[in-house]
C-alpha cells in the first residue's frame, strides 16, 4: 500500500516536472488551442478583407461641396442645402436626412501602441513579422485584418505562434459589423470598409494616407454603396 502511494507520488511529481517544461518550452501547445476556442464564436475573427474596385462616380448632383477634415478633404453626394455639419476637437459630424457621416481625428492602432515607449522594437517587430509586414502602417494593419484563427498552427515555431494569437485576439476586438468585408487602393488613399449596407446599418471605413496616417470613417443610414465609393473617391489629402 505505502510503495503504491508512493509510486504514485513519484508518478505525479513526473508529470508535473514534464507538464512544466512543456509549457515553458512550448507554450503554443496550449496558447493555439485556448486561442482557437476563446474565439470560435466570434464571427469577426474569421472575416478576410477582398480587393474590391470602387465603382466610378456616377452622381450629378449640382453645388457639391468639398469639406475639410483632418488634414484631408471629402466631398459628398448630396446637396449642400441638405447638409448638417457640426465639429469638435476630435470629429466633425455631417448629417443630410437619415444619412450621417462622423470623420475622426488621427487613428491609433497596435502598430504604434507596440512601438510606444518601452514598446517592442523596429528590429524585433521586423524578427517577429517580417520586412513586407512591417515596412509600413498600413500593410501591418492589412496582415492582421487578414490574419484568422486558421492560422493558428500548434508545431509552428513558438515566436511565430504566439505572435500570430496576440494579432489574431486583437482583430477579433476591433472587426465588428457584418461582413463581407472589402480592401480598396485608390489613386490618393488605400484602405478596409467593415461590413455592407444591410439595412442602413452603422459601418466603418478606415484609410491610410501616402505618409501612412490611418483615419476612420463612420457611416449611417446610407443603403446604396455608390455613395460610398463616390465619397471615398473623393477623398485628397491636403
Amino acid at each position: 500500500m505505502i510503495k503504491r502511494i508512493i509510486r504514485g507520488i513519484v508518478i505525479i511529481f513526473f508529470v508535473l516536472v514534464l507538464g512544466s517544461i512543456v509549457v515553458s518550452e512550448f507554450p503554443q501547445l496550449y496558447v493555439v488551442p485556448f486561442t482557437k476556442y476563446k474565439l470560435s464564436n466570434i464571427p469577426g475573427a474569421y472575416y478576410t478583407f477582398n480587393l474590391r474596385a470602387l465603382e466610378p462616380a456616377q452622381f450629378q448632383a449640382k453645388n457639391l461641396k468639398e469639406f475639410l477634415a483632418f488634414g484631408y478633404s471629402v466631398v459628398l453626394p448630396w446637396q449642400e442645402s441638405e447638409i448638417i455639419e457640426r465639429r469638435n476637437v476630435h470629429a466633425v459630424f455631417f448629417q443630410s436626412g437619415n444619412k450621417q457621416l462622423i470623420a475622426f481625428d488621427e487613428e491609433p492602432d497596435i502598430f504604434l501602441l507596440m512601438q510606444g515607449e518601452n514598446g517592442i522594437q523596429q528590429e524585433d517587430l521586423v524578427s517577429f513579422y517580417g520586412k513586407d509586414v512591417t515596412k509600413s502602417r498600413y500593410e501591418f494593419y492589412r496582415y492582421i485584418l487578414n490574419l484568422t484563427p486558421n492560422d493558428l498552427k500548434i508545431f509552428a515555431p513558438k515566436r511565430e505562434s504566439l505572435s500570430k494569437s496576440v494579432l489574431v485576439i486583437f482583430k477579433s476586438i476591433t472587426v465588428w459589423g457584418e461582413g463581407p468585408f472589402y480592401e480598396f487602393d485608390t489613386n490618393h488613399i488605400r484602405g478596409f470598409q467593415y461590413g455592407n449596407l444591410i439595412n442602413g446599418k452603422s459601418f466603418i471605413v478606415d484609410f491610410f494616407t501616402p505618409n501612412d496616417k490611418r483615419f476612420r470613417i463612420l457611416f449611417s443610414g446610407i443603403e446604396d454603396q455608390r455613395e460610398v465609393d463616390f465619397i471615398i473617391n473623393s477623398i485628397r489629402i491636403k
